[in-house]
């Protein structure tokens, strides 16, 4: 997976890196990237159009109606170039963006027949509150319910018979307003946050609910896998350090191999402040018919006892 920028970045910017990173041989670009060293070309499958371009922090930020008409001329061009490639589209970068899902449904009631995904992003941190916390994985569950029921609206008011994939593209636990940015130094360490269980609890709630969304998910990339904001930390000449996040992420990585089959649970609720009623038990069952096996994930809350 590969973005192209669609901030300072032009169509014709995104057209060219398909042609640098993607034709064999015998264009100017491709050439070139021969000529940097790079015989075989990159082939990059899938392309995000952009990233979080409703941000007020990106490099100019596009309201919904200018990234789409951006994102919609850069995406002929680059499946001119390249006809093989999946593009994703900028979803909504957080829920708590006053254009959610406005945005969403404005760009896909014209980038629809263009793309293959949209991506949404989600992350957590605990705040002092351990209910609100462990209600994770039914805040992530809504969030995709929102961005799915957006995508199957505009599928039937444009007529489509495609059903639009989401990429959750960015998920993660990270303690952001704790994050001390090290500037002008080189290769300063960045958010290294440092995991405790109650993390990986709220980490494989999360992954359950991944898992459960399959059907419409294709796409899902922890943010990051080493150092930054990541289950592994290393160090410099050779140290490496796997926190309590590591291994959730591990065992699904394992375990979680084949057919999702989806849960019909009845159980008690707990109280958040955040979300309402959230359920004691989120689990997930994977079906691996080659080895003829069923897996179970479970996240179970009990009281003031919690056990994964």
């Amino acid at each position: 997976m590969i973005a192209v920028n669609l901030g300072t970045g032009t169509p014709k910017d995104a057209g060219e890196l398909v042609e640098y990173c993607n034709i064999k041989s015998g264009t100017t670009l491709s050439d070139l990237r021969i000529k940097n060293g790079h015989k075989d070309p990159h082939n990059f499958k899938v392309w995000c159009l952009g990233n979080e371009m409703d941000g007020p922090w990106q490099t100019c930020q596009l309201s919904a109606e200018d990234y789409t008409k951006k994102a919609k001329e850069s995406a002929k061009i680059m499946k001119w170039v390249d006809p093989t490639i999946e593009l994703v589209a900028c979803g909504s970068s957080s829920a708590e963006m006053a254009t959610f899902p406005e945005w969403d449904r404005v760009i896909l009631e014209t980038l629809y027949d263009y793309i293959d995904y949209i991506s949404l992003h989600r992350y957590y941190e605990y705040e002092g509150d351990i209910n609100n916390f462990l209600g994770a994985f039914f805040d992530l569950d809504n969030l995709i319910n929102t961005i799915k029921v957006t995508a199957d609206y505009v599928k039937a008011k444009n007529r489509s018979k495609k059903t639009l994939y989401l990429s959750l593209d960015e998920w993660n636990v990270w303690y952001i307003k704790n994050m001390q940015l090290k500037r002008w130094q080189k290769t300063p360490s960045i958010a290294e946050d440092s995991y405790s269980l109650l993390d990986a609890l709220v980490f494989s709630g999360i992954l359950c609910t991944i898992l459960n969304n399959a059907d419409r998910i294709k796409i899902s990339c922890l943010a990051q896998l080493v150092n930054d904001l990541s289950p592994i930390h290393t160090e410099k000449g050779g140290g490496v350090l796997k926190h309590a996040t590591f291994y959730p992420f591990m065992q699904v990585c394992q375990y979680g191999k084949g057919v999702v089959i989806k849960n019909l649970m009845s159980c008690d609720n707990f109280v958040t402040g955040k979300y309402g009623e959230v359920p004691t038990i989120h689990s997930s069952t994977i079906y691996d018919a080659e080895n003829n096996k069923l897996t179970f994930f479970h996240l179970i809350m009990i009281k003031k006892t919690i056990s994964y």
